[in-house]
């Protein structure tokens, strides 16, 4: 029961986790009886299951572990792997995004020219935030701050 997510996408974790579980149920089934006696049992086993997988999820899923976690009575076991696959499907429509800003907010940018040539002209301004010519910090509209949701106070 210490199977953990690792490099797997949670679908298959979640596959292998119900895997092991059906495995244990065959070895150590619930007794059935008509009183509805097993059903708190079966309420109990339900939450554990939950706590286990999302207990094994990685660290990067961690805000919507806690936002599960938070929910009162706990959600069953599907819909908190729908609610955790949604979020590992969104993030890696995000992460491309944000990778592509990382690499260009890294590439080198030109510097802005000096002279008689440029006096007067809105080139020769230089942001000191994106280090973009034709503008100034103050009016910084930087594409990738608006693609990747900077607030414009931040700058």
């Amino acid at each position: 029961m210490s199977l953990t997510q690792g490099s797997l996408p949670v679908s298959q974790y979640f596959t292998k986790l119900k895997i092991l579980w059906e495995e244990l149920n065959t070895f150590k089934p619930l007794v059935s009886c008509s009183c509805g006696g097993v059903k708190p049992i079966q309420a109990f086993l339900d939450q554990e299951y939950v706590m286990l997988f999302l207990m094994g999820l990685n660290e990067n899923l961690a805000n919507v572990q806690s936002q599960i976690l938070l929910s009162d009575p706990l959600s069953p076991i599907g819909k908190v792997f729908s609610l955790v696959l949604q979020e590992e499907k969104q993030r890696a429509l995000t992460s491309p995004i944000q990778h592509m800003a990382f690499a260009v907010k890294q590439s080198p940018r030109p510097t802005a020219p000096s002279g008689p040539k440029t006096k007067g002209r809105k080139d020769h301004l230089l942001c000191a935030h994106c280090e973009l010519l034709g503008h100034t910090k103050d009016k910084c509209y930087c594409p990738m701050d608006i693609l990747l949701n900077i607030p414009r106070t931040s700058l």
